[in-house]
């Protein structure tokens, strides 16, 4: 099939720097991390300080219990449009397996009244989630004309291996959130780039069910 082939033909390697949150000590047993964590959550509700934001997401991925909601509740009310920001929002959040931060960004993913570039990112993460170990290019997303986005895959990615266990499959879901944007905007650069990640969704999903019949 000449669209699987383009598809698979703009696949990237990625590396992954930061050690998982099981390889880390936990904040409930630090009380130094706990109060940065603390703090970290504080800056990322209320914005303030704003110099302090980099500093607090990248404080609130060691946070294995506050992380989660904090991230959640930023996600709903103050996830930045910046694609630089966006990036790294991503690769924090992606550091979780957890129910509420997978509902906010899909969430996100949703709402009409959000920034383009923010809906845009929060798609390419729910792919993610939807097909651990996958990454899809978000830059590529912003791009309308760029029917098969670049890919990569992650070599050693411990929360892959952890997701499907903690998170269940979700491609179903995210399917349909990406399915609900293509229908309710099928014209905006958002509904053509829910449109190109479900499509790529797809190509994956196919693959791993042809994967699991032959073993």
């Amino acid at each position: 099939m000449p669209a699987k082939r383009s598809l698979f033909a703009r696949v990237a390697v990625a590396l992954l720097v930061c050690p998982p949150l099981s390889a880390q000590a936990g904040e409930r047993h630090d009380p130094h991390l706990r109060n940065d964590c603390r703090v970290a959550a504080q800056v990322l509700q209320t914005s303030n300080p704003a110099p302090r934001r980099e500093w607090a997401l990248d404080t609130i991925r060691r946070c294995d219990e506050s992380g989660p909601p904090a991230l959640a509740e930023f996600w709903r009310r103050a996830a930045p449009s910046d694609m630089e920001e966006l990036g790294r929002l991503f690769n924090v959040t992606r550091d979780f397996n957890d129910r509420r931060v997978v509902d906010a960004v899909a969430e996100t993913a949703r709402l009409g009244s959000a920034p383009e570039t923010t809906r845009i990112y929060a798609m390419a993460l729910l792919f993610n989630y939807a097909v651990p170990g996958i990454y899809i290019e978000a830059g590529d997303l912003l791009d309308p004309t760029i029917r098969f986005p670049t890919m990569g895959w992650v070599t050693h990615d411990d929360r892959a291996d952890s997701t499907r266990a903690l998170l269940g499959d979700l491609r179903p879901e995210v399917s349909e959130v990406l399915r609900s944007v293509t229908a309710a905007e099928p014209n905006s650069r958002v509904g053509v780039a829910a449109a190109t990640v479900l499509r790529s969704l797809r190509s994956f999903w196919v693959g791993n069910r042809q994967e699991a019949d032959a073993g």
